[in-house]
């Protein structure tokens, strides 16, 4: 089981963690889960030791996130 950590950086953005040593998972999100249509974040992922880093820009409603492989 992976874990999607997730931590406020700034009022306008998240940061989102996830342990990179089995490869393969794809960060989605998603502003609604009623209709759920989930699409892949398109800011980039970074590698941090073994960490796998994303930092999202946030809108003013609400984002889901989950990890797919």
């Amino acid at each position: 089981i992976y874990t999607l950590s997730l931590h406020d950086a700034l009022p306008i953005s998240a940061v989102l963690s996830w342990i990179n040593t089995v490869p393969g998972f794809v960060l989605q999100s998603t502003p609604s889960l009623v209709p759920t249509t989930w699409n892949p974040v398109a800011q980039p992922v970074v590698e941090n030791g073994n960490l796998n880093i994303v930092i999202d820009t946030l809108g003013s409603g609400p984002q889901f996130y989950r990890l797919v492989k």
